[in-house]
């Protein structure tokens, strides 16, 4: 019997990655809450509309190190009454122990949920966490000058699918996995009882 695992399109609709600049990390020092957002994000996965998301913020450390937090972001465009001047789409981000804890150099995974909510992962610079989410986004910032920059990409079907380790890594973000096989199980509980049914009926279920 082959057993689906499920895909990650089945919770995330895309992603976006970047290194943390002293702008994006340190609000103080630049006196904002905003990380500007790209072209693509807006078409994969963020739109082009003005939101206001529902979000989970996560920052991971070294060492299980973790902290989290939930709020909204909110992706708009702040020359919106300056059109003159063209679009300029940022991702505001409201304090919290999250982002207060994000240091430069760290990396950044900004996903949006198939719900509408956001995933904003903070994982520290070289640690075991950021390594386990580029894998499992498939998904690094662009090496050199540009790697705070984001890269972006929309997730389908086409991904593969779900291993024993992504889904340890959906369960560390607090993502709860949801067995594929899960409603065909129920149904063949119904029909039959808990009394295992013949062969030839159960092939016909699992056709």
């Amino acid at each position: 019997m082959d057993i689906k695992r499920g895909h990650l399109s089945d919770y995330f609709e895309g992603v976006g990655v970047k290194r943390l600049s002293v702008v994006d990390a340190e609000p103080m020092r630049s006196n904002q809450h905003e990380i500007g957002t790209t072209r693509a994000m807006r078409e994969q996965f963020l739109g082009k509309e003005k939101t206001r998301f529902p979000a989970f913020y996560i920052w991971l450390g070294n060492e299980q190190d973790g902290l989290t937090s939930e709020g909204t972001a909110t992706h708009y465009d702040t020359r919106e009454n300056q059109p003159h001047r063209g679009p300029e789409w940022r991702h505001y981000y409201p304090p919290n122990t999250v982002t207060e804890a994000m240091s430069a150099g760290d990396t950044l995974f900004l996903a949006k949920e198939r719900n509408g909510s956001l995933y904003f992962i903070v994982a520290a610079a070289g640690s075991t966490s950021e390594r386990q989410l580029f894998w499992l986004f498939g998904l690094e910032p662009e090496a050199g000058k540009d790697e705070e920059k984001f890269v972006s990409r929309e997730i389908t079907e086409e991904d593969p699918e779900l291993d024993f380790a992504a889904r340890f890594i959906l369960d560390e973000l607090g993502i709860e996995f949801e067995e594929p096989e899960a409603d065909k199980l129920d149904s063949i509980i119904e029909k039959f009882g808990i009394v295992f049914p013949k062969t030839a009926d159960f092939r016909i279920l699992l056709a």
